[in-house]
């Protein structure tokens, strides 16, 4: 098995804690894997060994990966409830929030009010949200880490890997500091380019509190294996815009391809059109194995998804082929054609304020779904909503210079 000097660097590491700066399609999945493989074959044992990530699909596919070699691979909710269940008498429903009958935002609110370990605005609902909890037995997501702090648990854990470490917030970076020990190694792996879940708590500059606090060395993976040159060289264009300190350019390890492209659109149903007339065509031809379009919100999509299963099924082949995802649901996926839609100031980037650091995760956004494309991507944007709002071209086309074409159809 080959491996880039950048990858077998990684792998081979011995300091006891490092970050590994990841940029997307580098293989940072296949390089946790081999260093696992790497301590069991030192003879480290399996029980010795945790890997920690952000969601359970992650974790499956990490087990999967792993060959099932260790039993430890977790995300955080579930190492924290394993260890309380283990080392105390715990028994609480694990109760999931969305059954609270509480509105979406204000969960939201709630559970980045904990997550900040209670230092942003108390939401005005959490007192009787807590009571609620409190009555029924139950305990919510945050509140198994939350527990985990609050208990005298030790680490029994030589070696700890992290994956996706730019999505961490302050409740779970304060768990890995309690796991710290004298003969701990932490090897985190994660990309600032990519974290997208501030509305969650999350926080990439987490990262350098991380490399301050322990002191940990940095390594890079920078060959993007996934994308075409073109698509790789548009996605940096775009994401040099944010502060450098975060910023890694991506070295295509692909030659160039088709080129990337930006439609615009006079309304929607000139996009809906184009769409599904580009979709049969590649289809027909059997040019792309696997097809997406992707969004910022549902609502951006609703349209083309009524205008679509308004058709012929059999003839568009929609449920086989083409999968509709929000930005956030097709992290970590991969397509050989993306179809990025909604290019628009006011829906990508989403702004309900003029702030930078808004923007800043907005550009981060369209840089995640630029780079779930393999060989071929388009952006797309229209100039009115059905209503007649005028819209104007997202200012992610102007920084990642592509060219527009303006369409006409053909009537």
């Amino acid at each position: 098995m080959k491996f880039s000097e950048e990858q077998r660097k990684a792998i081979k590491d011995h300091r006891p804690f490092l970050f590994l700066q990841a940029c997307a399609g580098s293989g940072k999945t296949r390089v946790i894997v081999e260093r696992v493989k790497r301590h069991l074959m030192e003879g480290v044992l399996p029980e010795k060994i945790l890997c920690l990530t952000f969601t359970k699909r992650a974790s499956i596919e990490m087990s999967e990966r792993l060959l099932n070699k260790i039993k430890n691979v977790y995300t955080f909710h579930q190492f924290c409830l394993l260890q309380l269940k283990n080392h105390m008498d715990y028994n609480y429903e694990i109760i999931d929030p969305e059954e609270m009958e509480i509105s979406p935002t204000e969960l939201l609110k709630i559970s980045t009010y904990k997550n900040s370990l209670y230092r942003t605005n108390k939401p005005n609902s959490f007192d009787k949200y807590q009571d609620k909890l409190i009555k029924n037995n139950f305990k919510d997501f945050d509140d198994l880490l939350i527990d985990y702090l609050k208990n005298n648990i030790q680490n029994n854990f030589d070696y700890i890997l992290i994956d996706e470490f730019q999505d961490t917030n302050l409740l779970q970076y304060e768990v890995i500091k309690k796991m710290k020990k004298l003969d701990t190694h932490i090897f985190a792996v994660g990309d600032p380019n990519q974290s997208i879940y501030r509305f969650r708590g999350s926080n990439h500059l987490i990262i350098f509190q991380f490399i301050k606090e322990f002191e940990a060395n940095i390594l890079t993976l920078s060959i993007n294996y996934r994308s075409s040159a073109n698509i790789v060289n548009t996605a940096n264009q775009l994401v040099i815009h944010n502060p450098k300190k975060d910023y890694l350019e991506m070295i295509p390890h692909h030659q160039f391809d088709e080129n990337v492209e930006s439609y615009a659109f006079m309304n929607r149903e000139d996009e809906n059109l184009f769409i599904v007339n580009y979709c049969q065509s590649v289809i027909e031809k059997n040019k792309y194995k696997s097809i997406a379009v992707i969004y910022r919100n549902h609502e951006r999509a609703y349209h083309l998804k009524q205008f679509i299963y308004n058709l012929d099924h059999y003839q568009l082949k929609v449920d086989e082929t083409i999968q509709f995802l929000t930005i956030h649901q097709s992290k970590g996926l991969e397509f050989d054609l993306v179809i990025l839609i909604g290019l628009e100031q006011g829906v990508l980037p989403s702004l309900r304020d003029n702030q930078m650091i808004e923007l800043e995760e907005e550009r981060r956004l369209c840089f995640v779904g630029m780079t779930r494309a393999k060989k071929k991507l388009i952006l797309t944007h229209v100039q009115y909503d059905d209503s007649s709002t005028i819209y104007t071209p997202s200012v992610f086309l102007s920084e990642s210079h592509v060219k527009t074409h303006h369409f006409i159809p053909i009537k």
